[in-house]
């Protein structure tokens, strides 16, 4: 989980190296947001997987 936790400070912040207005601010965290979120989606699925998995 630390290890996503850094991913994705790291992605937030080369993301906003970029960024030049407050508009383009908004719309580089909102990427930001969506990438860590599929990223945490695709962690607890590959958990759940494993847990099932464990259980037979």
């Amino acid at each position: 989980m630390r290890k996503l936790i850094i991913v994705a400070a790291a992605a937030a912040g080369i993301l906003l190296a970029g960024c030049q207005t407050m508009e383009g601010l908004g719309q580089d965290l909102k990427k930001g947001a969506d990438h860590v979120s599929t990223a945490i989606g695709k962690a607890g699925d590959k958990l759940s997987e494993t847990a099932r998995e464990a259980q037979e």
